[in-house]
C-alpha cells in the first residue's frame, strides 16, 4: 500500500471504494495504479512505467525521463517501485509494495 496524490470524488479501487483525504491522498494497492493514472491521478513530475515486466535497474534514472516520485509497476510479479534518487548510472527504487498469492 502507498499513498498517491489527486484529487477528486469518491474513486474506486482494488479495495473498494475510498474518498481523498482533506490533502488529496488516498491509501491504494499497487493493482489500484494503472487505472488511478488512467483517472487522472499524479504520482511524479517525471516518468512512471506501468507496463514493465521486470523490475527497475540503477540505468533507470534520469537520462530515462524518471526523477523522485516515479512509479514502476513490476506487472509479472504485481511488485510497485518508487524511484528516490534518479542519479545517471545510479538510479535508487524502493519497493513499495507486492501481491502475495
Amino acid at each position: 500500500m502507498h499513498t498517491v496524490s489527486g484529487s477528486g470524488p469518491v474513486i474506486t479501487t482494488y479495495s473498494g471504494q475510498v474518498t481523498p483525504d482533506d490533502s488529496g491522498n488516498v491509501l491504494i494497492d499497487a493493482r489500484d495504479v494503472p487505472t488511478l493514472q488512467r483517472e487522472g491521478y499524479s504520482f511524479s513530475n517525471g516518468a512512471n512505467n506501468l507496463t514493465a515486466t521486470s523490475d527497475p535497474t540503477v540505468s533507470d534514472d534520469a537520462n530515462s525521463n524518471y526523477g523522485p516520485g516515479s512509479l514502476w509497476l513490476n506487472t509479472t510479479y504485481s511488485r510497485v517501485w518508487l524511484c528516490v534518487d534518479s542519479t545517471v548510472g545510479a538510479a535508487i527504487w524502493t519497493l513499495l509494495s507486492q501481491n502475495v498469492t
